[in-house]
């Protein structure tokens, strides 16, 4: 397996109190929107910090705000010109032209969700225009009372009828290149990953994996790669709210004998 990875996730969505800005938020399952500050200069630091790589998204305007791509491509254009290290975004894809968008304004990868359980058949679109090594599919999930795992999309409000092992094997002949597994509960929990349900999910996929929600500690990121065949884990709310920066956690990381793709 390849070095790992840790990546911080960027949040946005529409201000409350600056008009016209998008502004990073932490989620608790995927709710309970709490604005954090500036994206552009949140990355520029990460950057200073010795991260190698971002994830980006737009969260789906809530309480009758209306969906604002042009401040989102707005927003990632700031960023893209202030921060020089791969971002893989995500958030509002409908269409193919959707993801070259967002690939000629900064975007080296894209993040999809929606579209993909709209009509599957956009993931081998994408990536036969594009390429698997950019495109992401988003598996985002919960736990029902009865411990069957169900699958989510629209930011975690619409729940799909689909087999979850299946959807997943799916995704990945269609030409996914990477996935990202979203715990929606863990979201925002800090009470660290659902290491028994990601593995049970994780089993035996031929791309890389990445993993996000709940980590609200170093030793968070170290069961995961431990217990987990994954390639990356993403994080908003640890690196938003905890007193560690990434060049802490990367040691600790290490520390536990982990191996960490060498930052540039």
């Amino acid at each position: 397996m390849a070095k790992r990875r840790i990546i911080p996730k960027l949040q946005l969505s529409e201000s409350s109190i600056l008009p016209d800005e998008l502004v990073l938020v932490t989620t608790k399952k995927y709710k309970n929107f709490l604005e954090i500050g500036s994206p552009v200069s949140q990355a520029k630091i990460y950057e200073a910090q010795c991260i190698d790589e971002l994830i980006l998204l737009y969260l789906s305007p809530s309480k009758g705000k209306h969906d604002n791509k042009d401040l989102f491509l707005k927003t990632l254009r700031a960023l893209s010109s202030e921060v020089f290290i791969p971002l893989g975004v995500g958030g509002g894809i409908e269409h193919i032209d959707d993801i070259k968008i967002l690939l000629q304004n900064g975007a080296d990868k894209v993040v999809i969700n929606s579209v993909a359980h709209k009509s599957p058949e956009f993931v081998r679109k994408a990536a036969n225009r594009f390429g698997s090594q950019c495109i992401v599919v988003s598996i985002d999930f919960r736990l029902t009372q009865t411990n069957e795992v169900e699958l989510y999309s629209n930011g975690g409000q619409v729940l799909e009828d689909v087999d979850p092992d299946q959807w997943i094997n799916k995704m990945v002949s269609f030409g996914a290149g990477e996935l990202i597994f979203n715990a929606i509960d863990c979201d925002g929990s800090m009470n660290g990953l659902p290491t028994d349900l990601l593995k049970s999910l994780t089993q035996e996929i031929n791309v890389p994996i990445i993993i996000s929600g709940g980590c609200g500690e170093a030793q968070h990121f170290v069961d995961g790669f431990n217990e987990l065949a994954i390639e990356a884990i993403a994080a908003g709310t640890f690196f938003c709210k905890q007193d560690q920066n990434p060049i802490q956690i990367r040691s600790q990381i290490q520390n536990a004998g982990i191996e960490l793709r060498s930052y540039t």
